[in-house]
């Protein structure tokens, strides 16, 4: 496991969705994790993209009345990702794909997509399907499963449906106790799937939206995806060839050229460091910037205690394990508190919070990239005034 896995791992009883734990948790109580992770480099794009796509749950809001599913599906996105007016977030025109109702015809319409850095999200709309075959099930041979593939057919992946967050009711929830001890609420495999068939499809046109995530490294300016639906995900993970994939496929919507859209991204470098003190051990951390990105902003940071705390030492026993365990909560928990106190400015005044520390990236040294999502928006970059860390506030210029 490295570094990026298990600072990944201590954040995901602070931060992870319902569906994020609920997934984490199918895959874990199916020894899924290690067999995505047992690849080699070049087949990386598995594990990567899948992890990733997890973590893309929207909120389903109330679609107008008078617009066909698709504008409706792209008018709920819009909400749903609060996006204003994002250079990074593209829609599409929808009006030529108009699915009918009674059509047999396989049919991908491309709404929109959202370019985050180097990770491309994209938003379809797929059918004919029949609300019976849509479920948030395992991914044991015989469940059904839309995937998707941007390499011919020779990788394929499980394309998420467009699924609400909002709370459930206390029966739909199930109960674990995680290694630190707490409770981990996740809803029932059977309330998200209630949640998909009643809320994301829609009877008369008998489709419904899914998401695609993919890395752009090593790809040129576009690709074709292709959609189809399986219900044998482990033969698709463990076979890359398209001919042995393509046996496993129940039905092939066809695909479509997509051209990756462009990332919003803005590097600033601070005139002097931000200093912060890690009251625990002393610690000083430096903060020598911010890169902002349309949905989430990173923090470049020089960081003392990070090999310390995340590497393990030979021989490691037991008892030294848990307790390095433990620190690492401690230091999340403390770069978690840094965000919340962290605050953009943007060009009208107004301020943008976030929600707490999600992930981070080493790079050389002790210098790491950490990373916070913004409270469900989308934003142009160019906007932003100014930053304020722990009350000192520096223009970005």
């Amino acid at each position: 496991m490295t570094i990026r896995d298990r600072y990944r791992e201590t954040f995901s009883r602070l931060h992870a969705s319902p569906e994020t734990l609920r997934e984490v948790l199918q895959m874990t109580e199916e020894n899924n994790v290690g067999k995505l992770r047992s690849r080699g480099a070049g087949r990386r794009i598995t594990s990567l993209a899948l992890a990733a796509a997890l973590l893309i749950a929207l909120g389903v809001t109330a679609y107008a009345v008078g617009l066909s599913i698709h504008k409706r599906r792209q008018e709920a996105l819009r909400q749903s990702l609060g996006v204003q007016n994002a250079p990074a977030y593209v829609e599409y025109e929808t009006d030529k794909s108009e699915s009918k109702t009674g059509e047999d015809t396989p049919t991908i319409t491309l709404l929109s997509a959202l370019r985050e850095g180097e990770y491309q999200r994209v938003f379809l709309d797929v059918g004919p399907v029949a609300k019976e075959e849509l479920a948030y099930d395992t991914y044991d041979k015989g469940n059904l499963h839309f995937v998707y593939s941007i390499d011919g057919g020779v990788t394929w992946l499980p394309a998420p449906y467009y699924v609400g967050d909002q709370d459930y009711p206390e029966e739909d929830m199930d109960v674990y106790t995680s290694y630190f001890g707490e409770e981990i609420r996740v809803p029932k495999r059977e309330a998200i799937t209630r949640r998909i068939r009643e809320e994301s499809y829609d009877a008369e046109s008998r489709t419904v939206p899914i998401i695609c995530g993919f890395h752009t490294e090593g790809l040129g300016e576009s690709v074709e995806i292709r959609v189809a639906l399986t219900d044998d995900l482990p033969a698709l993970f463990e076979n890359w060839d398209a001919e042995t994939c393509g046996r496993y496929l129940l039905r092939d919507y066809g695909s479509l050229p997509f051209t990756l859209t462009q990332a919003d991204r803005r590097l600033v470098l601070f005139p002097e460091p931000v200093c912060i003190t890690w009251e625990e051990t002393g610690t000083e951390y430096r903060i020598r910037g911010v890169e902002l990105d349309s949905s989430r902003a990173e923090l470049l940071m020089d960081c003392p205690d990070i090999h310390p705390l995340f590497d393990k030492p030979e021989n490691e026993t037991d008892e030294a394990f848990h307790a390095r365990l433990e620190a690492q909560l401690r230091w999340a928990e403390f770069i978690d508190g840094l965000w919340r106190e962290t605050v953009l400015t943007l060009d009208d005044g107004s301020q943008l919070a976030f929600r707490g520390s999600v992930d981070f990236v080493q790079e050389e040294g002790d210098s790491i990239r950490e990373c916070s999502l913004y409270p469900g928006q989308v934003i142009d970059v160019s906007r932003v005034t100014a930053i304020t860390i722990r009350g000192e506030t520096i223009a970005l210029n």
